[in-house]
């Protein structure tokens, strides 16, 4: 199923060149946009209070530090790698599974929301358009951006909501509060 739907996806941007230019473009500059928007977040926390500040910068530092780990124990190749396909984004052929860039862009996102949950939920539509352009580009597998998504994701909720502000129901309906 994860190869199947991995290639739906990968010839859909390699076949249709409006898609795949798309698609090439969100998932080689989401990262510089996430880079600018968390930089954002870091001054906003700075200004704000000491405890938002460090909850900003630790709950995505843990996530990274963790989905770095769990991705090196896995070591699974690139689809490009182990399909013998040509990806549609120069890359390197480290680990896939779980995406950095899904990951990245999740807790960016989950960070987002702890403070201004519009924003918050704009960056994870724009979260979800990274990860799935990633796999339209052929650079990881569906599995490896949703595993991605799920572990930014409970990382957030538990760091963000339960942790630091006692909060389940804020965590659950992140754009109905505040």
């Amino acid at each position: 199923m994860n190869k199947r739907l991995f290639f739906l996806m990968y010839n859909m941007a390699k076949d249709n060149k409006a898609v795949g230019r798309i698609a090439v473009f969100v998932a080689s500059h989401t990262n510089k946009i996430y880079a600018l928007v968390y930089l954002i977040g870091i001054v906003y926390a700075f200004f704000q209070n000491s405890n938002l500040l460090f909850r900003f910068i630790l709950i995505p530092f843990i996530t990274i530090v963790y989905n770095s780990i769990l991705r090196k124990i896995l070591n699974r190749p690139r689809p490009f790698k182990e399909l013998g396909i040509e990806s549609l984004i120069e890359h390197e052929d480290k680990g896939s599974c779980p995406s950095n860039h899904a990951v990245s862009a999740m807790i960016i996102a989950m960070a987002w929301c702890s403070i201004f949950p519009v924003v918050g939920a704009i960056l994870i539509v724009l979260a979800i358009f990274t990860g799935l352009s990633r796999v339209m580009t052929g650079v990881h597998y569906p599995v490896d951006v949703f595993l991605g998504w799920l572990i930014a994701i409970v990382i957030g909720c538990l760091g963000f909501f339960v942790f630091f502000e006692k909060s389940v129901d804020k965590c659950l309906l992140l754009w109905y509060y505040k």
